[in-house]
């Protein structure tokens, strides 16, 4: 029985501590997204479908748009949503903060 409870509390305490280390790991599946797709169409200026197909990764954001007036990316995966803006061509692309 003692084994048993101890196996069960390392368990919890693994379950607590992979959230606590993990738990900006949503973010970044959004914020990358939005950062390579900026970079691919403003720095290296290729196409839209040539950059949605750079930006892809193995986790897929839900959502993403292109504001082509403000230079800006906003990618949305694992319920949040980030922003990359495109500053200068020496500079590149910046995130920005949403949530």
């Amino acid at each position: 029985m003692k084994k048993v409870t101890f196996v069960l509390l390392i368990a919890i305490g693994l379950l607590i501590g992979g959230y606590f280390y993990l738990g900006d790991f949503p973010k970044a599946v959004a914020a990358s997204f939005a950062k390579e797709f900026c970079s691919c169409l403003y720095v290296e200026e290729l196409s839209e479908q040539d950059c949605a197909i750079f930006a892809k990764q193995i986790i897929p954001v839900s959502a993403y748009g292109i504001n082509k007036k403000t230079h800006t990316i906003w990618a949305k995966g694992l319920s949040f949503t980030a922003l990359a803006k495109f500053d200068q061509r020496h500079y590149g692309c910046r995130l920005m903060s949403i949530d």
